[in-house]
């Protein structure tokens, strides 16, 4: 039988950033962490309330669908 690890990691290296529902309607959580434990929480399950939930990073790119190039959106485009 596996034991279950519990990671130990300090409540101010936990910042929660924001909620939302991607496309598929699952419920997602952003939190932002220092370094350390972002390489303690990569690859691991976290038991929030009753659910188990994946561990992942997240980064969003701006991207504009005119002309393909990053850091500026459709509608933030200064040209045609």
């Amino acid at each position: 039988m596996k034991k279950k690890s519990e990671l130990c990691v300090e409540q101010e290296n936990i910042t929660p950033r924001c909620f939302f529902k991607d496309t598929r309607r699952a419920s997602n959580l952003m939190i932002e962490v220092n370094s350390t434990t972002r390489m303690k929480f990569l690859g691991k399950k976290m038991k929030l309330g009753w659910n188990m939930c994946n561990v992942d990073d997240y980064i969003k790119i701006n991207r504009c669908y005119k002309c393909s190039k990053f850091n500026h959106r459709t509608q933030d485009r200064k040209g045609n």
